[in-house]
């Protein structure tokens, strides 16, 4: 792996090679997950997008779920 080297205002630049590995886009944000005497460990924070179709689907018909709900309150 290519030494990375901090300029004079503490800012580094992530290799062409981890930013196309971890789909690291312009104005995306990092975390540091783990800092030991050794390692830094930084992760890509997740946005909103990543978590869009992860949730299981309640039914085909959404009037239809809105319905039983209505019902179940009754």
């Amino acid at each position: 792996m290519k030494p990375i080297k901090i300029s004079s205002k503490n800012q580094i630049v992530v290799p062409k090679s981890a930013r196309k590995k971890l789909g690291l886009c312009s104005g995306d944000n990092l975390v540091i997950a783990k800092v030991t005497d050794e390692y830094l460990v930084l992760r890509k924070q997740p946005s909103y997008f990543d978590f869009i179709g992860t949730a299981p689907r309640q039914g085909k018909d959404p009037v239809e779920r809105i319905r039983s709900v209505r019902d179940e309150w009754r």
